[in-house]
């Protein structure tokens, strides 16, 4: 069975439907779980936590480190909430200021820097608009540069990671056309 957490749509909204806890959970009981980029922003819970848990993340962020980010995608990513929030800070300024103090969180929340060849396989998808700089917080945050930087990545390294990028447009896998095929292949052990 697939179960998918949604991003709130409702004004004002901070709840996601499940934590990065219970979606591992759900997947230790064997459910497919998808988790809609973003759907953790409001309640300051980065796509990287659903991703550590086992769920297939579209657009999901690799790193949320301001000094990492920025030169990758431009300042609009910064203008992000989900950036600051992390660490507790009411602005993308007060982040920056105390960096020193959040630096650790900013590396522990980001996937990027945890990425080793003896993780398991990897498959990430995001939409096709490959603008840079980013245009504007929204576009930044689920950016595809996110996945070109976590593929150059794990390819240097030898751990085995799908790229899709708009829909096979941009980017495509040489194994998997979609998410679920590979998650599929990855539960029922097909590769």
């Amino acid at each position: 069975m697939k179960i998918a957490i949604p991003k709130e749509r409702r004004r004002h909204e901070r709840r996601v439907a499940a934590s990065p806890d219970t979606v591992g959970k759900l997947i230790g009981l064997g459910f497919t779980v998808a988790v809609e980029a973003g759907a953790g922003d409001a309640s300051t819970i980065p796509d990287a936590l659903f991703e550590d848990a086992g769920a297939a993340v579209a657009g999901g962020q690799t790193s949320i480190d301001p000094k990492q980010i920025e030169p990758w995608l431009g300042p609009m990513v910064l203008q992000h909430r989900m950036i600051n929030m992390a660490v507790g800070e009411p602005t993308i300024e007060g982040a920056l200021k105390n960096y020193e103090k959040h630096k650790a969180l900013f590396v522990e929340f980001s996937a990027y820097n945890h990425v080793s060849k003896d993780d398991p396989p990897l498959f990430m998808s995001y939409g096709g608009d490959m603008t840079l700089p980013s245009k504007n917080a929204g576009h930044g945050i689920h950016h595809p540069v996110y996945g070109v930087k976590m593929k150059e990545k794990a390819d240097r390294l030898g751990m085995e990671c799908h790229l899709l990028i708009g829909k096979g447009t941009v980017s495509k896998s040489n194994k998997y056309k979609s998410a679920n095929d590979f998650i599929e292949a990855i539960l029922l052990d097909k590769k």
